[in-house]
């Protein structure tokens, strides 16, 4: 019987192995519900797992790790993150032991809806529960989370922390950095961009997000932007998309426009440009006045890369003609 639903949930048939769960002829176990949880959760049907959960407690079976494991992630797939806490409580109260895998999924439901303090709170309090084990994956989502935020402050803190237990990897100190870089803070991202140098080994997210963050009103960012591209290419890492359209970014808004046009020339050679990228690099012709360059740029840099321009791209040309006469 329990073969029978394991064949359906793999074949992601949850009508007929709702039915087949409904009109067992058998009495369902534990583990023919659990592996029904897990299916809606890969579905994101959130209210149909809670819905099995509830069945289990209707029949009195034991609720195990896996089953709170399943119903939490269903929970955090489907942006329930109140009812995944209130889920995480229920277990405590039933003194049901749990892993790490219940308390990341609450994390990531909190990650998903933008709930930083939340998931800063909830962390903290891993410490105070000996039912949930915090590892480096809940450190990552807990500063992905306050990176989408611009919550830089709370995102070192986390990190401090995070360093203190050894629960460090690249992807925590590309959070961290992005943290940084989305709340303007361009110094602290290039002096956590040098924090990675000296535990491990950065990658090309880490240098795209450092280079990200010199996109302010400073005279000499864009050299610090290309002077972390020439590093990067030093340390064997290749460019990709990303890549340029941040330095191009920082050249634009550095009124760099000569620097712009020559990272414009190697996308193209490298086949890479796209339409952030040209228009970042619109932005900075028409701002240095070189309106003539840019409705060049914008009929020949289209028609080769094999995509069309935006309102976006359009604006910045009208607009360079516009400031010319």
């Amino acid at each position: 019987y329990n073969s029978t639903l394991n064949s359906l949930s793999s074949a992601l048939c949850w009508q007929k192995a709702a039915a087949l769960l409904k009109l067992a002829p058998v009495q369902p176990d534990m583990i023919s519900f659990n592996g029904h949880i897990s299916l809606h959760g890969r579905l994101s049907h959130w209210h149909h797992a809670l819905d099995v959960l509830k069945e289990t407690r209707f029949r009195r079976l034991q609720n195990s790790q896996i089953t709170y494991n399943a119903s939490i992630s269903a929970l955090e797939r489907g942006s329930r993150w109140e009812s995944t806490l209130l889920l995480l409580g229920d277990a405590k109260r039933r003194s049901r032991s749990l892993n790490e895998v219940a308390g990341n999924s609450a994390l990531a439901a909190c990650e998903r809806c933008s709930k930083w303090c939340t998931a800063v709170q909830f962390l903290s309090g891993f410490t105070g529960r000996d039912d949930l084990v915090v590892d480096v994956i809940s450190f990552n989502t807990a500063i992905s989370c306050c990176e989408k935020s611009s919550a830089w402050e709370a995102a070192l803190a986390l990190l401090a922390d995070a360093e203190s237990r050894r629960l460090v990897d690249v992807i925590t100190y590309n959070a961290t950095i992005s943290a940084c870089e989305k709340a303007k803070m361009w110094q602290l991202a290039i002096e956590l961009l040098k924090d990675t140098q000296r535990s491990m080994t950065p990658d090309l997210i880490s240098y795209n997000s450092a280079i990200s963050a010199c996109r302010v009103e400073s005279p000499c960012s864009w050299l610090l932007a290309l002077a972390l591209m020439a590093e990067a290419q030093r340390k064997r890492l290749r460019w990709d998309i990303i890549t340029y359209s941040s330095a191009v970014g920082v050249c634009e808004k550095s009124s760099q426009w000569k620097a712009a046009r020559l990272l414009l020339q190697d996308t193209s050679q490298q086949r890479s440009m796209n339409v952030i990228v040209l228009n970042a690099a619109l932005c900075a012709f028409g701002a240095a006045g070189q309106w003539q360059l840019a409705l060049w740029t914008s009929y020949c840099g289209p028609e080769k890369a094999g995509f069309s321009m935006d309102v976006i791209g359009c604006t910045s040309c009208i607009s360079a003609c516009e400031a010319s006469s």
